[in-house]
């Protein structure tokens, strides 16, 4: 059992939270990338990884790198040399045209609902996806380490033609074979496997 509980402060709203290699963990928030390191124990201390660029609601993943969405773009964390540091990195410049109008703040509130509202790592396939208001979804392939990911974009409509059909549920799940399984439900009460 833990005998430890205690409050942490990051000055805005938290995005997500994910284990870093090591003794870390990361806090994706609203308006920057923070994370905790050391034992509970021990007293663990806070640290900055991105102070300014935050993290979209409901962008961040974890599928062998850390990735998330901020107002820039698709980001990652990635270890640095030094152990224990960190910092990010922006990987969509050529789908930039497409992304902006749905990530960046004030075009999410001021015209038809673009924004992010899910997003999923599909681990098998090395993918990245990012469900959007308008039934758009933007999905990242990475085929070699090291390179930049390949970008297509899909459209999803439902059975009448031109509704656009939305994913406001999505979870991954692997079978014991070891093959992902992807779950999504929609507000109209449907669900898909």
């Amino acid at each position: 059992p833990l005998a430890f509980a205690g409050e942490i402060g990051v000055g805005s709203a938290v995005r997500g939270l994910m284990q870093l290699n090591g003794d870390a963990l990361a806090i994706l928030s609203e308006k920057g990338v923070s994370m905790i390191q050391g034992d509970v124990g021990l007293g663990p201390y806070a640290g900055v990884i991105s102070p300014d660029v935050g993290t979209v609601e409901y962008s961040a993943q974890s599928m062998g790198q850390f990735m998330y969405t901020s107002f820039r773009g698709v980001q990652n964390l990635r270890s640095t040399q030094a152990y224990g540091d960190f910092d990010t990195a922006q990987f969509s410049w050529d789908v930039w045209s497409f992304l902006r109008p749905r990530v960046q703040t004030s075009t999410f509130f001021e015209s038809n609902n673009l924004g992010v509202i899910n997003s999923l790592a599909v681990r098998n396939k090395s993918q990245y996806r990012l469900m959007f208001g308008d039934g758009y979804q933007l999905t990242g392939t990475f085929l070699r380490e090291g390179e930049m990911p390949q970008y297509t974009i899909q459209y999803y409509v439902k059975a009448d033609g031109s509704t656009p059909h939305t994913w406001d549920v999505v979870c991954a799940g692997v079978e014991s074979n070891g093959r992902d399984r992807l779950f999504g439900a929609s507000n109209d009460n449907t669900g898909y496997v």
